[in-house]
Protein backbone atom coordinates (compact mmCIF):
# COMPACT_ATOMS: atom_id res chain seq x y z
CA UNK A 1 0.00 0.00 0.00
CA UNK A 2 3.15 2.54 0.85
CA UNK A 3 3.96 2.71 -3.04
CA UNK A 4 0.55 3.65 -3.60
CA UNK A 5 -0.07 7.31 -4.36
CA UNK A 6 0.50 10.32 -6.92
CA UNK A 7 3.90 11.07 -5.08
CA UNK A 8 6.18 10.49 -1.89
CA UNK A 9 7.74 14.18 -1.71
CA UNK A 10 4.62 16.58 -3.59
CA UNK A 11 1.51 15.39 -4.26
CA UNK A 12 0.10 17.60 -6.84
CA UNK A 13 2.69 19.53 -6.54
CA UNK A 14 1.85 20.64 -2.90
CA UNK A 15 5.47 19.58 -0.53
CA UNK A 16 4.45 16.54 1.85
CA UNK A 17 4.42 18.20 5.16
CA UNK A 18 2.18 21.23 3.98
CA UNK A 19 0.33 18.28 2.59
CA UNK A 20 -0.06 16.17 5.71
CA UNK A 21 -0.26 19.06 7.89
CA UNK A 22 -3.26 20.11 6.01
CA UNK A 23 -4.99 16.94 6.66
CA UNK A 24 -3.91 17.13 10.62
CA UNK A 25 -6.10 20.63 9.72
CA UNK A 26 -8.83 18.43 8.90
CA UNK A 27 -8.68 15.65 11.60
CA UNK A 28 -8.37 18.54 14.16
CA UNK A 29 -11.70 20.52 13.52
CA UNK A 30 -13.22 17.17 13.16
CA UNK A 31 -11.95 16.53 16.49
CA UNK A 32 -13.52 19.52 17.81
CA UNK A 33 -16.50 18.42 16.07
CA UNK A 34 -16.68 15.36 17.31
CA UNK A 35 -16.07 16.53 20.79
CA UNK A 36 -18.67 18.92 20.38
CA UNK A 37 -21.11 16.02 19.46
CA UNK A 38 -19.98 13.89 22.54
CA UNK A 39 -21.66 17.04 24.69
CA UNK A 40 -25.32 15.46 24.10
CA UNK A 41 -24.02 12.43 26.39
CA UNK A 42 -24.13 14.45 29.57
CA UNK A 43 -27.76 15.04 30.93
CA UNK A 44 -27.42 18.67 31.43
CA UNK A 45 -30.03 20.99 30.22
CA UNK A 46 -27.99 23.63 28.82
CA UNK A 47 -25.87 21.08 26.84
CA UNK A 48 -28.35 19.60 25.63
CA UNK A 49 -30.53 22.55 24.15
CA UNK A 50 -26.63 23.82 22.68
CA UNK A 51 -25.95 20.27 21.21
CA UNK A 52 -28.77 17.81 20.98
CA UNK A 53 -28.81 15.16 18.62
CA UNK A 54 -32.59 15.47 17.55
CA UNK A 55 -35.06 18.59 18.04
CA UNK A 56 -38.83 19.12 17.29
CA UNK A 57 -41.71 21.42 18.14
CA UNK A 58 -45.79 19.84 17.93
CA UNK A 59 -48.53 20.87 19.96
CA UNK A 60 -46.78 23.72 22.70
CA UNK A 61 -44.04 21.33 22.77
CA UNK A 62 -40.25 22.12 22.40
CA UNK A 63 -37.88 19.04 22.54
CA UNK A 64 -34.16 18.60 22.67
CA UNK A 65 -32.83 15.20 22.11
CA UNK A 66 -29.63 13.58 23.92
CA UNK A 67 -27.89 10.44 24.51
CA UNK A 68 -28.91 10.11 27.79
CA UNK A 69 -31.59 12.47 28.24
CA UNK A 70 -34.36 14.44 26.87
CA UNK A 71 -35.32 17.83 27.47
CA UNK A 72 -38.66 19.65 26.96
CA UNK A 73 -40.10 22.94 26.92
CA UNK A 74 -43.99 22.98 27.31
CA UNK A 75 -45.55 27.01 26.74
CA UNK A 76 -48.38 28.24 28.72
CA UNK A 77 -51.10 25.90 26.71
CA UNK A 78 -49.87 23.32 28.93
CA UNK A 79 -51.32 25.33 31.90
CA UNK A 80 -49.64 23.77 35.20
CA UNK A 81 -47.77 21.35 33.21
CA UNK A 82 -45.66 24.24 31.20
CA UNK A 83 -41.90 24.84 31.83
CA UNK A 84 -38.81 23.04 31.18
CA UNK A 85 -37.86 19.54 32.53
CA UNK A 86 -35.07 16.71 31.65
CA UNK A 87 -35.90 13.21 31.71
CA UNK A 88 -33.22 10.36 30.94
CA UNK A 89 -34.28 8.04 28.18
CA UNK A 90 -34.38 5.47 30.43
CA UNK A 91 -36.94 6.78 32.72
CA UNK A 92 -39.52 7.42 29.30
CA UNK A 93 -42.58 5.83 28.95
CA UNK A 94 -42.93 5.27 25.06
CA UNK A 95 -46.49 4.52 25.35
CA UNK A 96 -47.28 7.88 26.48
CA UNK A 97 -45.66 9.83 24.23
CA UNK A 98 -46.11 13.68 24.95
CA UNK A 99 -42.30 14.23 24.50
CA UNK A 100 -42.81 14.36 20.61
CA UNK A 101 -45.82 16.25 21.15
CA UNK A 102 -48.53 14.35 21.72
CA UNK A 103 -50.38 14.43 24.91
CA UNK A 104 -52.43 10.40 24.87
CA UNK A 105 -51.91 7.05 24.08
CA UNK A 106 -49.79 6.65 20.69
CA UNK A 107 -50.54 3.95 18.13
CA UNK A 108 -48.70 0.75 18.61
CA UNK A 109 -45.94 1.51 15.54
CA UNK A 110 -45.02 4.84 17.00
CA UNK A 111 -44.46 3.75 20.23
CA UNK A 112 -42.37 0.78 18.67
CA UNK A 113 -40.24 3.51 16.98
CA UNK A 114 -40.06 5.71 20.08
CA UNK A 115 -38.27 2.03 21.93
CA UNK A 116 -36.09 2.12 18.32
CA UNK A 117 -34.74 5.69 18.80
CA UNK A 118 -34.13 4.91 22.57
CA UNK A 119 -32.47 2.16 21.88
CA UNK A 120 -30.04 3.96 18.96
CA UNK A 121 -29.64 6.73 21.32
CA UNK A 122 -27.70 4.43 23.62
CA UNK A 123 -25.69 2.83 21.06
CA UNK A 124 -24.60 6.16 19.78
CA UNK A 125 -23.01 7.10 23.38
CA UNK A 126 -20.40 4.66 22.16
CA UNK A 127 -19.78 5.88 18.57
CA UNK A 128 -19.61 9.28 19.81
CA UNK A 129 -16.60 8.82 22.47
CA UNK A 130 -14.87 6.32 20.60
CA UNK A 131 -14.50 9.06 17.81
CA UNK A 132 -13.46 11.89 19.70
CA UNK A 133 -10.29 9.68 21.22
CA UNK A 134 -9.58 7.60 18.20
CA UNK A 135 -9.48 10.94 16.14
CA UNK A 136 -6.41 11.98 18.58
CA UNK A 137 -4.70 8.91 16.67
CA UNK A 138 -5.91 9.65 13.65
CA UNK A 139 -3.69 13.58 14.21
CA UNK A 140 -1.01 12.05 15.58
CA UNK A 141 -0.46 9.84 12.15
CA UNK A 142 -1.04 12.63 10.15
CA UNK A 143 2.09 14.79 12.02
CA UNK A 144 4.03 11.34 12.16
CA UNK A 145 4.12 11.24 7.95
CA UNK A 146 4.37 14.90 7.51
CA UNK A 147 8.57 13.99 7.79
CA UNK A 148 10.35 11.48 5.34
CA UNK A 149 12.28 10.68 8.20
CA UNK A 150 8.73 9.80 10.30
CA UNK A 151 7.04 7.98 7.37
CA UNK A 152 6.63 3.92 7.31
CA UNK A 153 4.49 1.58 4.78
CA UNK A 154 3.08 0.56 7.78
CA UNK A 155 1.89 4.31 8.82
CA UNK A 156 0.42 4.63 5.78
CA UNK A 157 -1.68 1.63 5.89
CA UNK A 158 -3.08 2.13 9.28
CA UNK A 159 -3.52 5.55 8.19
CA UNK A 160 -6.17 4.36 5.56
CA UNK A 161 -7.52 1.53 7.36
CA UNK A 162 -8.38 3.01 10.46
CA UNK A 163 -9.87 5.98 8.59
CA UNK A 164 -11.77 3.57 6.18
CA UNK A 165 -13.22 1.82 9.54
CA UNK A 166 -13.62 4.77 11.55
CA UNK A 167 -15.90 6.11 8.18
CA UNK A 168 -17.89 2.86 8.04
CA UNK A 169 -18.63 2.43 11.43
CA UNK A 170 -19.49 5.90 12.50
CA UNK A 171 -21.58 6.26 9.12
CA UNK A 172 -23.49 2.95 10.23
CA UNK A 173 -24.31 4.02 13.92
CA UNK A 174 -25.15 7.71 12.48
CA UNK A 175 -27.79 6.22 9.64
CA UNK A 176 -29.28 3.99 12.75
CA UNK A 177 -29.77 7.00 14.61
CA UNK A 178 -31.23 8.74 11.76
CA UNK A 179 -33.89 6.39 10.61
CA UNK A 180 -34.91 5.67 14.29
CA UNK A 181 -35.25 8.88 15.83
CA UNK A 182 -35.92 11.68 12.60
CA UNK A 183 -39.81 10.33 10.82
CA UNK A 184 -42.61 11.59 10.51
CA UNK A 185 -44.35 9.45 12.80
CA UNK A 186 -42.40 10.82 16.12
CA UNK A 187 -43.51 14.22 15.22
CA UNK A 188 -41.56 16.68 13.64
CA UNK A 189 -38.41 15.50 14.86
CA UNK A 190 -35.08 16.48 13.02
CA UNK A 191 -31.88 16.52 13.24
CA UNK A 192 -30.06 18.91 16.03
CA UNK A 193 -26.52 20.45 16.04
CA UNK A 194 -25.04 17.61 17.91
CA UNK A 195 -25.68 15.43 15.07
CA UNK A 196 -25.36 17.52 12.16
CA UNK A 197 -21.41 17.74 13.99
CA UNK A 198 -20.47 14.64 14.04
CA UNK A 199 -21.95 14.41 10.31
CA UNK A 200 -19.51 16.86 9.20
CA UNK A 201 -16.79 15.45 11.14
CA UNK A 202 -17.49 12.06 9.79
CA UNK A 203 -17.09 13.81 6.18
CA UNK A 204 -13.83 15.04 6.73
CA UNK A 205 -12.25 11.14 8.08
CA UNK A 206 -12.97 10.65 4.27
CA UNK A 207 -10.64 13.58 3.49
CA UNK A 208 -7.95 11.90 5.65
CA UNK A 209 -8.51 9.22 4.23
CA UNK A 210 -7.66 10.76 0.87
CA UNK A 211 -4.59 12.64 2.24
CA UNK A 212 -3.21 9.62 3.37
CA UNK A 213 -3.96 7.45 -0.06
CA UNK A 214 -2.48 10.11 -2.22
CA UNK A 215 0.97 10.45 -0.41
CA UNK A 216 3.40 7.38 -0.73
CA UNK A 217 5.64 6.47 1.44
CA UNK A 218 9.67 7.34 0.77
CA UNK A 219 10.96 5.46 -2.29
CA UNK A 220 13.60 3.91 -0.37
CA UNK A 221 10.93 2.29 1.38
CA UNK A 222 9.71 -0.10 -2.04
CA UNK A 223 13.27 -1.18 -2.42
CA UNK A 224 15.75 -3.68 -1.34
CA UNK A 225 15.16 -4.40 2.61
CA UNK A 226 12.13 -2.43 2.91
CA UNK A 227 11.98 -0.70 6.62
CA UNK A 228 15.03 -2.57 7.70
CA UNK A 229 16.82 -0.91 5.05
CA UNK A 230 16.07 2.67 6.29
CA UNK A 231 19.08 4.44 8.15
CA UNK A 232 18.92 7.96 9.95
CA UNK A 233 20.32 10.91 8.17
CA UNK A 234 20.29 13.78 11.14
CA UNK A 235 22.19 16.86 11.31
CA UNK A 236 25.82 16.85 10.88
CA UNK A 237 25.77 12.87 9.74
CA UNK A 238 24.55 11.69 12.02
CA UNK A 239 21.76 8.90 12.89
CA UNK A 240 18.28 9.60 12.09
CA UNK A 241 15.24 7.24 9.80
CA UNK A 242 15.52 8.41 6.99
CA UNK A 243 18.09 7.32 4.17
CA UNK A 244 18.54 3.85 2.34
CA UNK A 245 21.32 2.01 2.93
CA UNK A 246 22.06 -0.67 0.38
CA UNK A 247 23.22 -4.11 1.83
CA UNK A 248 26.58 -4.89 2.41
CA UNK A 249 29.03 -6.50 0.20
CA UNK A 250 31.02 -9.02 0.43
CA UNK A 251 34.81 -9.61 -0.02
CA UNK A 252 38.03 -11.84 -0.02
CA UNK A 253 41.03 -10.50 2.35
CA UNK A 254 44.03 -12.10 2.84
CA UNK A 255 44.30 -15.69 4.10
CA UNK A 256 41.06 -16.44 2.49
CA UNK A 257 39.01 -14.90 5.38
CA UNK A 258 35.61 -13.26 4.14
CA UNK A 259 34.30 -10.01 5.20
CA UNK A 260 31.89 -7.56 4.33
CA UNK A 261 32.25 -3.29 3.75
CA UNK A 262 29.77 -0.89 2.85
Amino acid sequence: MGGCGNSSSAPLGIKRHHWMFTAAGFSFMAFVLLVMSCMAVFPDVKLIKALPWGRGHDNGIHTYVGLTAVVQERDDTWAEKSGQTITFWSGIDCSSIDMYGFNATTALNTTQRCESCKAASGASIATAVVGAVTQLLQINGDIGRSTTAGDLNCAKTVGVLSGIWGLGSTLASLFIFYFNCFTTDLGTMRAGSGFICIVVATCMKLMDIIFHSCLKTPEALHKAGGEEGLEGAGAGGGSAKGRYRPPAKAAIVPGGVEDTYD
